[in-house]
């Protein structure tokens, strides 16, 4: 166990009836609870517990009695203090979670895409070993975004947790004695933060405001119309709260009657989340309350709690950061299945269920849709440190973990090359990203626009054009680090797309009419110059379509990052839109 940090933690109780049954179907006897003497677990179980902040469970540290059944589970199995989720919303992060693999890599990136048949998925080699597979989720995930493979049973659009947990329970009585892989998603900690009574007033009897926890409220106050006061931030605090209370009792509620029933010991039992969720912490509009499109670490930082009987060791804490792409190669590890080719997970298991930890970096990328091309996000935290491209706009934050934990100050005050900007930058040309110069131009009958494309610290791979409209005359030269274009002045919109690498290459745009006279040049994040304009790639906004009027005369340049992984696109119907749109994951 090098490199682990581990402590010990109490062991809380279920409730008394839940005990005695327990004990009743175990034997009774001390020794038939001692962890070398249960069978090897055969079963699992997966929880992912959707927007569930760490820091609000008991064991986590949380000072409020919020989740006593979760407690009891970290006290008997393995807590990791710094899990890291790949993306800030459901579909990619879960994708991630299942296939070991980072977003770009296995290509579902948001509400527009599901994922490819080619993906191999935790269920696809678990039902591939002969266990029965299901699933029970929130949201479309299985037929609309693909999680469905390698699950044969499961149901979609399942709230609340009671629901979800008595499907589970139909489930595995269905069967019973055959070895099987349960996924479970439980919604109920999602915003809103309307929990029923007792739980909405549970942690803040005394409350005499207004403020409520649905979505129009947090919507207004995210878009920064409602403002709020300290009174009305706890309040929703303790809604939130209130959620994570309700969902552990009824969790608690199902691990009791696994334990009762004598599955609890041949199973292994793991509570995480999809991402976290952010409160109060910052006021910039539209990263209150919400969790899309931030990577601020009340986000990234999700509960990944594993407990497996004889196993793996009762109370440890590992200090060491982890990351959800390798939670699917650990599970496998623990049940002597080889993980698929592809995956980029490490496990942190051995086979013997031994803690095998290094710390490693943790990428969290978010990408853009036709709807909100903002948001286009990419982080990188590694001990102690953290960085944050805003893609769109070309801005980068960096954070120094250990003196600001609260990611309150940013001290980014260079732009690449940094260290470790580059390696994020790496990261995304190693999950199949290429990276572009985008020069675009609306050019006037008979006018013609001509230039230059200078790279330095790199080189064209190519250069692209529009398939729509003339193209334009492209050159480039022998060592690829100039590009020159030419076009004739037919009118309308036109562009090239010069491919470059590495991504953090350093670019000069010139632009010149037919008289020779240089054109004014607009960057995407920075508005007008004079030709000729210097720039390095990541420090200007990136966009996946062409982001400028095509109607105005001018030069426009901008970044794209373009997958070349499988991408299977999905149309959003207006039904889908609107269901979005009242879950808070759109706007108007």
């Amino acid at each position: 166990m090098s490199g682990v940090t581990v402590a010990r933690a109490g062991s809380p109780r279920w409730t008394r009836l839940a005990l005695a049954a327990a004990l009743l179907a175990a034997g009774a006897g001390a020794g038939a609870l001692a962890c070398a003497r249960r069978p090897e677990p055969a079963n699992l179980i997966v929880v992912v517990i959707d927007a569930l902040r760490a820091d609000r469970l008991g064991c986590y540290g949380r000072g409020r009695p919020t989740s006593p059944a979760i407690d009891r589970l970290a006290s008997e199995g393995v807590l990791f203090e710094q899990a890291m989720a790949q993306c800030s919303f459901t579909p990619p992060a879960i994708a991630s979670l299942l296939t070991g693999r980072y977003v770009p890599s296995h290509g579902l990136l948001g509400w527009e895409s599901r994922l490819a048949p080619a993906e191999t998925t935790l269920a696809d080699v678990l039902s591939a070993a002969g266990y029965r597979t299901a699933a029970f989720v929130f949201l479309n995930l299985l037929t609309r975004h693909g999680l469905g493979q390698g699950f044969g049973d499961g149901e979609e659009m399942v709230e609340p947790a009671e629901r979800l947990t008595g499907l589970a329970r139909a489930w595995i009585e269905r069967e019973p004695g055959k070895k099987f892989f349960l996924f479970l998603h439980c919604y109920d900690v999602h915003r809103p933060y309307t929990p029923p009574a007792p739980y909405d007033t549970l942690f803040d009897p005394g409350y005499g405001g207004d403020v409520d926890g649905t979505n129009e409220t947090l919507a207004a106050i995210q878009s920064g119309a409602r403002a709020t006061t300290p009174e009305d931030e706890r309040h929703l605090e303790a809604l939130y709260d209130g959620e994570v209370r309700r969902a552990d009792e009824i969790l608690g509620e199902f691990f009791a009657w696994l334990e009762a029933s004598g599955l609890l010991a041949k199973t292994i039992l793991v509570i995480t989340a999809d991402h976290g969720e952010m409160l109060a912490e910052r006021p910039e509009p539209g990263l209150r309350y919400t969790h899309d499109p931030s990577l601020y670490d009340p986000v990234m930082q999700i509960p990944l709690i594993v407990r497996a009987p004889g196993k793996v060791a009762s109370g440890a804490r590992v200090a060491e950061q982890v990351r959800q792409i390798d939670v699917m190669p650990s599970l496998l590890a623990l049940l002597g299945v080889e993980p698929p080719a592809g995956v980029q997970g490490e496990s942190f298991f051995a086979r013997d269920g031994a803690l095998a930890v290094t710390t490693r970096p943790a990428y969290a990328d978010v990408y853009p849709e036709p709807q909100r091309p903002e948001r286009y996000v990419r982080a990188l935290r590694v001990p102690g440190r953290k960085v944050i491209h805003r893609i769109y706009e070309g801005a980068w934050e960096e954070y120094d973990l250990t003196t600001d934990p609260d990611e309150k100050q940013n001290v980014w005050t260079t732009g690449p090359p940094d260290s470790l900007a580059d390696a994020l930058l790496a990261h995304s040309e190693e999950c199949g990203e290429v990276h572009e110069v985008c020069v675009a131009w609306v050019e006037r009958e008979g006018a013609g626009v001509s230039g230059t494309v200078t790279l330095s610290g790199g080189r064209a791979l190519g250069v692209d054009h529009p398939p729509a409209g003339p193209a334009p005359e492209v050159s480039v030269s022998d060592d690829g680090a100039r590009v020159t274009f030419r076009a004739r002045g037919t009118g309308g919109p036109s562009a090239i797309w010069v491919r470059v690498s590495p991504p953090g290459v350093r670019a000069e745009v010139d632009a010149r009419d037919e008289a020779g006279r240089p054109l004014p040049i607009t960057l995407l994040g920075r508005g007008p110059s004079s030709a000729p304009v210097a720039f390095s790639l990541p420090e200007i906004g990136h966009a996946l379509l062409n982001p400028f009027p095509t109607t105005d005369h001018g030069v426009f340049v901008f970044g794209r990052a373009r997958l070349t992984t499988q991408r299977v696109p999905i149309d959003l119907g207006p039904e889908e839109i609107e269901r979005l749109r009242a879950l808070g994951y759109i706007g108007d």
